[in-house]
Order: structure tokens, then sequence, then C-alpha cells
């Protein structure tokens, strides 16, 4: 055996040797965090095995080791397949609505810099705003907020919750043995209401700890699956995206803010062999999506505030639901007029007809020129575009009256004699929604 290759191996072996030993860590992490928790820890850290194994294969690279480079370069596919998704971002409509601007920052015990926390939340604006990890120097630091925020929840639980939107209702829930205080907040917002919580349970920094955050998050998402509104949910997780932790937080089909804007880490960005994005905003409802989503500098916290700008619509035309809609339509019939109003949400329009008929609703007849007869009832007589066939006189001469001698016996005779109102191509502009031409086609 020669020992020296195995302590002081070629830079080609060294390299390979080294990229396999950092691609067993999101392996065990893959096949094993759900089964014991310390496992589990290993699938924060799927930034850093990305970075390590691309380091390596650029040495091989540079080295022109062809093989080991291709063993690397299969040992990184997991690492990014892992993290490739959240640079995608869902699938949603666009929407010119007002987002609401959501903002979650641990503020840290020990740390000092209240102006700078003050600073930033005037600097960024965010509609709502939740702290964790707030003592009572903090939550006197916090009181200038008032002012700009009129509706505030602080308990001595850890937390504060600023907001400038009608708090309507709020309950605190105690999640597992350790009681980690979960914040559920309902808020009367200009796009409608929405159901907010905010939590932050401690790290999973022993088998005690890790047992109270896996029962924290599923009651997190027991009770986001009660909401059957639109729901926005904040704070320091202690999990990323990747852990096992999280997997209550997938089925309750929450999204993550981030997806496809910013996925940086958030905590110990200072140093980059720990860095993990465990401060997140997930939200989920119908129409909702995110426009963007910010990571804010240092404030002198281990954690990073982030803020993200949600949207939301109503779903105020029918079609959008994939289901075909018929316009309604009202009529009321007068002795001279009838009016007609289709409506189709959000417009309507209304018309009337003047009855036109003779003692044949389906053929209208002229009035000879010079004649003495007058309309009758003294209403006001108008012609009809010309659907059927009549004489050559009669279509150059469009506006002669037309003279009736009874209304129509019932509805149903109208809705013959008026023949058929067709409404076709009508360029809508919405606001709400980006809209290009649509049809309507109703026939009488």
């Amino acid at each position: 055996m020669n020992w020296r290759n195995i302590f002081l191996p070629k830079p080609r072996q060294l390299m390979l040797r080294l990229a396999c030993f950092a691609a067993l860590f999101p392996v065990i992490g893959l096949l094993g965090g759900g089964a014991f928790w310390f496992f589990d820890l290993f699938n924060h850290f799927q930034f850093q095995y990305l970075g390590f194994l691309s380091f390596c294969l650029v040495i091989l690279l540079a080295i022109r080791a062809t093989r080991e480079a291709k063993i690397v370069a299969l040992l990184l596919l997991l690492p990014l397949a892992r993290i490739a998704p959240s640079y995608f971002p869902p699938t949603t409509a666009a929407s010119s609505a007002t987002p609401i601007r959501v903002a979650s920052y641990n503020v840290l015990v020990f740390n000092e810099r209240h102006e700078d926390a003050l600073r930033w939340v005037r600097e960024s604006q965010p509609d709502c705003i939740y702290f964790s990890e707030t003592t009572t120097k903090w939550a006197r630091a916090l009181q200038p907020l008032s002012r700009s925020y009129p509706y505030s929840i602080e308990e001595k639980t850890g937390f504060a919750f600023y907001s400038k939107f009608p708090i309507t209702r709020h309950e605190i829930v105690n999640c597992s043995h350790r009681e980690y205080p979960l914040l559920i907040a309902h808020l009367d917002t200009p796009n409608g209401d929405v159901a907010f919580f905010g939590m932050h349970p401690l790290p999973p920094l022993s088998r005690s700890y890790a047992r109270a955050l896996e029962e924290s998050l599923a009651i997190l998402a027991s009770k986001v699956e009660e909401q059957s509104g639109r729901v926005i949910v904040v704070g320091d997780f202690n999990a990323t995206r990747w852990s096992k932790m999280s997997r209550p937080l997938e089925r309750a089909q929450l999204l993550d803010a981030s997806r496809g804007k910013s996925p940086g880490a958030t905590w110990m960005r200072s140093n980059p062999l720990v860095t993990i994005p465990i401060d997140r905003i997930l939200y989920r409802g119908k129409n909702m999506s995110c426009r963007s989503f910010h990571i804010a500098p240092d404030l002198g916290s281990d954690h990073r505030p982030i803020t993200a700008d949600i949207v939301w619509w109503e779903e105020y035309f029918p079609f959008a639901q994939k289901k075909i809609c018929h316009p309604k339509i009202s009529a009321k019939i007068s002795t001279h007029t009838t009016s007609f109003i289709l409506y189709h949400p959000p417009l309507s329009f209304s018309f009337t007809l003047i009855h036109v008929w003779k003692n044949d609703p389906w053929h209208p007849r002229p009035v000879p020129r010079g004649s003495a007869q007058q309309p009758p009832h003294g209403g006001v007589l108008r012609t009809l575009p010309n659907h059927h066939r009549q004489s050559q006189r009669h279509q150059k001469r469009p506006e002669r009256l037309v003279q009736r001698t009874h209304p129509p016996r019932n509805t149903v005779d109208l809705l013959k004699g008026v023949t058929r109102v067709s409404l076709e191509t009508m360029k809508i502009v919405n606001s709400l929604r980006g809209l290009n031409e649509m049809k309507y086609n109703v026939n009488l």
C-alpha cells in the first residue's frame, strides 16, 4: 500500500475525493432527514454544496482531468436540482392592483441598533411588519411606529406586529410543548380580507427542539388549511425550503415569495460557510402573486429583514374561472316602447326599441308619402334596421315613419319581431386584468 498516495494524492485525485465527500451530505439529508433530526440539518446548506462542487469542477477542468470532471458534474446535479426551482417564479396572471407590502425582521435580543431599524421601516414603508425576538427594550424603541401604524399587537411573548390596516380580530396560539406563540391576525385591506400568520420557533439544536419545531410547523399548516380565504405567513422558521420540517407548509399549498425573485440567504450572510435562508414570507390564495422580494442590508442582527409585495385581485369576470357565463337580459314592455337591459359583470348595456309594427310584426310597412295617417297614442316612431326584403324605395329612404296599430300580443311576439340583437367585437379595457378582446353574441 502506497501511503503517500493516500495522504498526499495527486491534485485530480484530491479534488475528486473532496467532491465525493461533500456530495455525501446532500444525499444523507435527502434520504435520512425524515428519520433523524440531525440528518435533516444537512438539507439546509444546498448553496454551500453547490458552490464547493462547482469549485472542484472548475479546478478539474483547469488541469484537464476530463474523467474526474464528469463524475463531479454528476454529483453536482442533486444540489442543483433542489436549488433550481427557487429561481423559476410560479405561473400567475399579471395584475395592476395595488400590492400589499409585507415585512419580517428578527431583531435579535442583544441588538442595540434601534434607530437603524426605525430608519429602515421609514424607507421601505411596509404596510404591515412582524418583529420577532423583541424584548421590553425593543418594545419601547418601536413605540414611534404607532404614529404611522395605528394598529398593533404587542405581547410579552417575543414578537410585535404593526399594521396600517385595521385588525378585525386576532388570536395567539401556543404551539408544541415549548408553547411557541403563533399570531393569527385578520386584516381588512383595500384588496380584501387576508389572514396574517407570524411565527418564530427556536432552532432545532437538540432532539427536543427539533420535535417542537416540527410540531409548530405542523400546527401552523393546519391553521392555514382552516382558512378559506387568502393567507400570508411570515417569520423566522429556522427551517429552509429544503428541510423535511417544511413539508407541512408545502402540503398546505403555501408559495414562497422569494421564488423567482431573490432566493438568497437571510441568516449569517457575513459567513458564507453557514449562511442559509430561514426567514421566509409565504402566501396562499386565489389570484395571489408576489411582485417583488427584497433582502435588506445589515441592521445589527444575525438576520436580515425581508420585504415582499403581495398582490391579489377579485374575480370580476366569470370566464376567468373557465366557465361560460351568458349575459342576463331583462325586458320591460310598455305601450309604445320596450326597454332592454343587457347585464354582464361589471358592465351593463341598456337600449330602448320603439314599437314599429303593423299587424304583422315580421313585415313592417312604410307609410306612403303625404299620408294623413298619424302615429297612434302620440308615440314617437322610428325605423329599425331593415332585416327583411322591402321595396327599393323604402331602402333609399330609411327615415320614413312606420305605423303601428297595436302593440305585440306577448313577449314572444315582441322578441320575434325585434329579430336579433348582436353586439360583437367590443373592446373592454379592464384595469384589473390584461384582457384583449372578447365578443358578446346575444340572440333574442
